[in-house]
């Protein structure tokens, strides 16, 4: 049965609402596909996706692999935390597996990429992909294609793992074009483009495009599809520095806001999509200030929600060094932490559990 080129999916021509419909077999993609792909239009299909069932099909693939199968694990820059897979890190084998760490042209140019490596190197030590190659890669420059391309020549089947939205298809599409071959699979900021295995042949090469695990608590579902460029978005970073002195309070949007409490007046650095409303605030104005402006901000909540108020928890190791409070598809905050301090951060209560963390400082 042929397949769609964009998603993997089988074509068919019976039923619009289901997947990989198509009003013309002879066609390479499904409707779906086709919007996308050529007027970035996202047409909804009324069947859910099975996150559970794409992580366990990927798990699967590890554990049955043999000596002709790589892995190649990817990783948003911007989104690092997040992107993580524990439950795929657990399985996968650094012997047969590289580390991709991409959209690595976001990060500030002054950012030199070998004290990044150095913190990625001690991040995986204490997991079971202690010493797995690291690739850094960017489409926008080229960056690690020809490194990335010298790596999948090694193996007959490489397979591209990881969440939705890192940036699977975007680096296959990079390599195929590398291979002297047009590009196919298509690309977009919608979550789970790819919904099926797509492999790709070219001289006893085979690629092999996986469906994105979904990501738990994100944003995605509370916004509309308009709004995903706030969360998924091509410019560098930008850093944004305040000295408070005072508890503070800090709006992205009307998605979330981040309330410092510090002991003593300090620089805050805030890392974050160029296009995000960020507005500083005292406390006590965070919820007159949305009232007023809701229906104004971005990234902006399709209807106006309850918010919970919840607590960061400060490491004590970390006391008198330079960390990251991590939020989620939206940055980071970094700051010198001392003992008193307290961060809380105000987040829509259907997405309650959002990950919000600290880390030693990526910059």
């Amino acid at each position: 049965m042929k397949k769609c080129k964009g998603c993997g999916r089988e074509l068919q021509i019976i039923d619009p609402q289901n997947w990989g419909y198509t009003p013309k077999i002879e066609g390479d993609y499904c409707y779906r596909c086709f919007r996308i792909k050529n007027y970035n239009d996202l047409v909804v299909i009324d069947t859910s996706i099975d996150g559970v069932k794409f992580e366990q099909q990927v798990v699967d693939l590890i554990h049955k692999q043999d000596e002709d199968d790589h892995f190649f694990y990817l990783l948003d820059i911007f989104n690092l935390n997040a992107s993580r897979i524990p439950n795929l890190e657990k399985s996968l084998n650094p012997s047969t597996s590289t580390i991709v760490i991409n959209k690595v042209d976001l990060l500030p140019k002054a950012v030199k990429l070998k004290k990044i490596a150095t913190y990625l190197e001690s991040l995986f030590a204490s997991t079971g992909l202690a010493g797995v190659k690291i690739i850094f890669f960017s489409k926008v420059n080229k960056q690690g294609i020809d490194e990335l391309l010298k790596a999948v020549k090694k193996f007959k089947n490489n397979y591209f793992i990881g969440r939705t939205n890192v940036g699977k298809s975007s680096i296959l599409n990079s390599l195929i074009t590398a291979l002297d071959q047009t590009p196919s699979i298509v690309e977009s900021p919608f979550l789970n483009t790819t919904i099926d295995l797509i492999r790709l042949e070219y001289n006893n090469i085979t690629l092999v495009d996986t469906p994105g695990i979904i990501e738990k608590n994100s944003f995605t579902s509370l916004i509309a599809p308009s709004e995903l460029k706030y969360l998924y978005f091509k410019k560098e970073l930008k850093q944004v520095t305040f000295q408070i002195d005072q508890p503070q309070t800090f709006v992205y949007g009307n998605l979330f806001a981040l309330t410092l409490k510090l002991s003593s007046p300090r620089d805050i650095h805030f890392y974050q999509n160029p296009m995000v409303n960020l507005h500083r605030t005292k406390p006590a104005n965070f919820e007159s200030y949305l009232n007023k402006n809701f229906t104004t901000l971005h990234p902006g909540l399709l209807c106006q929600e309850s918010y919970q108020q919840k607590q960061v928890v400060l490491n004590e190791k970390l006391w008198y060094q330079k960390i990251d409070v991590f939020v989620q598809e939206l940055g980071w905050v970094s700051f010198l932490l001392h003992p008193k301090d307290e961060v809380w951060y105000f987040v829509p209560a259907k997405n309650s559990n959002l990950l919000v963390e600290t880390r030693k400082a990526l910059i």
